[in-house]
């Protein structure tokens, strides 16, 4: 049951602060919320990550020192509560280390022009380990000037953090064009990759993003996992574009068959992604109701016990935070 709720809560996508309660919240550094303000939310062993907006048929409401979810109906979930991420995530610095980027992805609102201090973001994640504020680090980054460059500074920031951290489990998202690239990742090190596949067809990556052959990513991927190992690896697979459930379901197999574990996500729309989507596909993407949304991560947890994987094995990115989508073995 709680799974079924936290389904319809994704696919609302936002809450309603109506008497002013959400004082702990993040402004969104990385992920599909990145630029807005959002809350973490837990209720039953589920998380969820909400961004606040004044248009939600979900409102948060507050009785004595207990927590709620209202809908129009009365008490939607009771019992709630409000966990702190000032990482981004709970229990985990998950950043974005690069805002500029070259690539131009249709749903990706993570980007803008604005120039990030290394230094300052360093001392901001040193801040948070030693108030024990992250037990994990994530990273992720923008594509400017070009990927060999983006990847020297990536590389270089998570060498600069293991120096300092010998112990705590990094993980790195990053858009690669050469093997020696996620050599150079672990080298580094990182503990784990995420690698982006972002779409379940060929027409619609070439369409929406396109930065690189589509093919070279399960290449690169495959290559991952001989450097970093099975569940140690995975990929953003982002559905919502007119796409078939059999095309996800087919690309989840073909990735967990090579030892990686795909991060399963419904695109999350605002008014300027959902209108560049449009214009590259020549339809408005899918509205997702929450019972695809169920239905996709069983159906994903079937495909990992297949080939004997889950995603239980990760400690760092999106499978452990659980926030964003519906995760095999953790919420299904």
């Amino acid at each position: 049951m709680n799974a079924i709720k936290k389904a319809k809560l994704l696919e609302e996508g936002k809450i309603q602060d109506p008497n002013g309660l959400i004082d702990i919240y993040s402004f969104q550094r990385s992920g599909p919320l990145a630029g807005k303000r959002a809350v973490v939310l837990e209720f039953g062993g589920k998380r969820v990550k909400l961004e606040i907006s004044g248009k939600s048929k979900y409102a948060l409401h507050k009785n004595g020192k207990n927590y709620s979810i209202v809908d129009e109906d009365g008490i939607f979930i009771k019992n709630v509560r409000i966990i702190h991420a000032p990482g981004g995530a709970p229990n985990q610095a998950f950043l974005n280390i690069e805002n500029r980027c070259i690539f131009n992805c249709a749903f990706c609102e993570s980007c803008s022009k604005a120039l990030l201090d290394e230094k300052r973001l360093m001392r901001f994640i040193t801040k948070l380990v030693e108030n024990r504020s992250c037990e994990t680090i994530a990273l992720t980054t923008g594509v400017f000037p070009s990927v060999e460059s983006s990847i020297k500074r990536l590389c270089r920031f998570v060498l600069n953090l293991r120096k300092k951290n010998k112990d705590i489990p990094i993980g790195v998202e990053a858009v690669v064009n050469k093997k020696e690239q996620i050599d150079a990742i672990k080298e580094s090190g990182a503990d784990e990759i995420k690698i982006n596949v972002q779409l379940p067809r060929k027409d619609l990556f070439d369409a929406i993003c396109g930065y690189v052959s589509y093919n070279s990513i399960y290449y690169f991927l495959e290559h991952a996992v001989d450097v970093f190992g099975e569940g140690k690896v995975t990929s953003n697979i982002i559905y919502g574009f007119g796409e078939r459930e059999e095309d996800i379901l087919e690309t989840l197999e073909r990735l967990a068959s090579a030892g990686i574990v795909a991060t399963l996500r419904k695109v999350r729309l605002s008014e300027v992604n959902a209108d560049r989507i449009k214009r590259r596909i020549g339809r408005s993407p899918q509205k997702i109701n929450y019972d695809k949304i169920l239905r996709l991560a069983l159906n994903h947890k079937n495909i990992l016990k297949k080939f004997g994987l889950t995603t239980k094995t990760f400690k760092t990115m999106c499978l452990p935070c659980a926030c964003c989508d519906l995760v095999p073995f953790i919420d299904v």
